[in-house]
């Protein structure tokens, strides 16, 4: 148990494990549509349904779900 953790209580600690398991998985995700060279496949990775998110490529600026 790292000093971190130290304090927090199991259910706490697994839901912090559960979100590094799903920022691994994105990123992993992300790393192979890149290298898979299917750029505009990554867009589904973001959350789209966020007006004020928004996404900056070589072909295009999008913003929000109407960008998608």
């Amino acid at each position: 148990m790292s000093r971190i953790t130290a304090g927090l209580n199991l259910e706490r600690r697994i839901s912090r494990i559960e979100a590094y398991i799903e920022i691994q998985n994105l990123m992993s995700n992300y790393a192979y549509l890149h290298s898979a060279n299917r750029h505009q496949e990554t867009a589904e990775l973001y959350a789209l349904d966020t007006d004020d998110v928004w996404s900056e490529m070589i072909w295009a600026v999008t913003a929000g779900k109407k960008a998608s």
